[in-house]
């Protein structure tokens, strides 16, 4: 007795069924790890969003960019305004959505007043996030939620350079 052999008309589509396998095997991964990519990427948007209206805010100060609400007294003093480090905290909410709350560190001469430093750099930095997260910006400093975290108003803490 004699086994039959494989002929050529049965091999065909073994190829296209084990790619389709793979794809599907790859899609399923795919989709499994989107929502822990997408909630890490909001948060990183946040974050970058308030380094870059911090940034933002202390450049347009040292430059010479002053609010309606600046006092003459203040306007007059050089304005080199660095910002330290940005910081922030997680807290877990059983709704879902976290709160994020970020805090500044900024330093710049004695003589400066920090509400007007402080204020110019935490309303450019909630601007910055809320057009992250929304993608306009708003005058307001209010919280700003996104799908994942709420990002509470931004802190900012001065320090002085001792001058000599």
């Amino acid at each position: 007795m004699q086994w039959p052999t494989n002929t050529r008309s049965q091999e065909r589509g073994q190829a296209s069924i084990e790619i389709l396998l793979i794809f599907g095997a790859i899609l399923v991964i795919v989709i499994s790890v989107v929502p822990a990519i997408s909630r890490q990427a909001e948060l990183n948007r946040g974050i970058a969003a308030a380094r870059d209206g911090a940034t933002f805010g202390a450049s347009m100060r040292g430059m010479g960019f002053y609010s309606s609400t600046t006092s003459e007294s203040n306007k007059n003093i050089p304005g080199v305004i660095k910002i330290d480090r940005v910081d922030y905290t997680i807290t877990d909410n059983p709704t879902g959505v976290d709160d994020v709350s970020i805090t500044i560190y900024v330093r710049g001469p004695a003589e400066l007043k920090t509400t007007s430093v402080t204020g110019t750099i935490r309303t450019e930095t909630q601007r910055f996030i809320g057009k992250a997260l929304s993608g306009s910006y708003d005058s307001s400093i209010s919280a700003r939620t996104g799908e994942y975290y709420k990002f509470s108003p931004v802190s900012c803490n001065f320090g002085s350079w001792i001058v000599t």
